[in-house]
């Protein structure tokens, strides 16, 4: 008995752990089901997206977050933004501003797109 005691109790922590890091993980970003991963190195002012191959873009992504800004290396909450193949126009805090062309938006997984570094190639200051 004191070992099944024991073992639930184990289970319980490594549970509630695993939550906080996941909390710690999403950065602001609780309760929104799809997220961009910021891996390109530098703060954005803006994050827009169009269905690929338009220039409808829709609103300012960034502003989702608690300061209005996706940093580096956080995950940004995405909203009104289903599953599919979209442009992204970024802006970082210098006023660059890049365009992504054909990123595939996913609904599921631990975040729905990532950008790094290696894919700003179409950039202007």
């Amino acid at each position: 008995m004191i070992r099944h005691a024991m073992i639930v109790a184990a289970f319980a922590t490594v549970s509630l752990a695993a939550a906080a890091l996941a909390d710690d993980d999403d950065k602001g970003a609780k309760g929104s089901k799809m997220k961009f991963w910021n891996l390109t190195g530098v703060d954005l002012t803006e994050v827009v997206l169009a269905p690929a191959g338009t220039d409808k873009f829709g609103s300012n992504q960034a502003l989702n977050d608690d300061n209005k800004i996706s940093e580096n290396d956080e995950r940004l909450p995405l909203k009104d933004i289903t599953a599919g193949k979209y442009d992204v126009r970024i802006k970082d805090k210098s006023g660059r501003t890049c365009l992504v062309k054909d990123v595939e938006v996913k609904d599921s997984g631990p975040y729905s797109f990532s950008l790094e570094a290696d894919q700003l190639t179409d950039c202007k200051s």
